[in-house]
């Protein structure tokens, strides 16, 4: 439940990309109209998935007029552009503003676009090569994860360099790059972000391990990087009580048993408390609305407030102080202790009624 956006998300847009770049190497050469229009409709769908998959779109009419093909480039960004353009409309239409990821993520460079974008770079390359080899894949101990970054991007180099960017092959690259600098310059900032273009990072490494004949290294390189990802799947598929597996489970069982179907709860997870409980759930103000918490709830005729460890919850870079997460300290000081009607400090959970 606690990973339910990469199970919404991240997979089905992994598949999609992969099959998009499987589809652009097979009708590469073709002169035909349809095949452009078919990819172009997967690359535009991709943005459905999520929208930094416009990535695709971008790398693949840039591909194509790099090679001065204007009218497959034509064709390809047309039929995209059909498939997302309507729901850019759409938000425009009901909300009066643009997407709303697009705004987030260009509005903090206003002012200073260059530099804000060099040093949202320059901050989200240590922040991906920690969150990646340091922390939640390899789990390289202290500097060793830094090092293992450094051998990988030396090898994803050589292997884009011996493999080649002719045709089709310059796609995959083009991709990769835009898909990253969108997540560097992007306010929020998750290890998840990473893992649908993993497997492409992955090939690259290979793939210059396999040019200087080292594919023994390379598979015994692959099995170690593996076991500790491995190793969490098996450990969370078979002992459903681990954390892994699983949200607070007592506290969503204290929830379901103390409280009537009906209630409002408000939280910072609020869609995982949905899903483990059924109970409506709205989601907390930000810091910068806290002085006004006590009448949001009472708009909102809110009963319960159920505050959470947000040590995975995902920040902004780059929002400052009014956008963070209330943190459970802070909601027991507006609250009041006398609130509290339930607590699990190994969860990190306490619920607190409020009306």
């Amino acid at each position: 439940v606690s990973l339910s956006g990469v199970v919404l998300s991240e997979v089905p847009f992994l598949f999609l990309s992969l099959a998009a770049l499987l589809a652009a190497e097979r009708v590469w050469d073709e002169r035909d109209w349809k095949p452009w229009a078919a990819l172009g409709f997967m690359a535009g769908f991709l943005a459905h998935v999520r929208l930094s998959g416009a990535a695709m779109t971008v790398a693949l009419v840039g591909c194509l007029a790099f090679e001065r093909r204007w009218r497959q480039a034509a064709i390809a960004g047309g039929f995209s552009a059909l498939v997302f353009v309507p729901h850019l409309v759409r938000v425009k239409l009901a909300l009066g503003t643009g997407e709303t990821r697009i705004v987030e993520m260009l509005e903090p460079y206003g002012s200073n676009p260059v530099g804000g974008l060099l040093s949202a770079a320059a901050a989200g390359v240590p922040y991906y090569v920690s969150e990646l080899f340091g922390r939640e894949l390899f789990r390289a101990p202290g500097l060793a994860g830094g090092l293992l970054a450094f051998a990988a991007a030396l090898a994803a180099l050589y292997g884009a360099w011996r493999r080649g960017f002719a045709g089709a092959r310059k796609l995959a690259p083009a991709f990769f790059a835009v898909y990253a600098a969108v997540h560097l310059a992007w306010p929020y900032r998750s290890g998840r972000y990473a893992y649908p273009v993993l497997p492409l990072a992955s090939l690259f490494v290979f793939a210059g391990l396999e040019r200087r004949g080292l594919t023994i290294a390379a598979l015994l390189i692959s099995l170690c990087l593996s076991a500790v990802p491995v190793g969490r799947v098996l450990q969370a598929s078979r002992h459903r009580s681990s954390p892994m597996a699983l949200g607070p489970d007592r506290t969503s069982a204290w929830i379901r048993e103390h409280t009537p179907p009906e209630a409002v709860f408000a939280a910072n997870y609020d869609g995982r408390l949905w899903l483990l409980t059924s109970r409506r759930c709205l989601h907390l103000p930000t810091a910068g609305g806290a002085e006004q918490l006590g009448e949001w709830l009472r708009a909102n005729r809110v009963d319960f407030v159920l505050a959470e460890d947000l040590s995975g919850y995902m920040r902004r870079t780059s929002a400052g102080e009014s956008r963070r997460p209330l943190e459970t300290s802070e909601l027991e000081s507006r609250l009041g202790v006398d609130a509290r009607a339930f607590a699990d400090p190994a969860e990190g959970t306490a619920v607190y009624r409020v009306r």
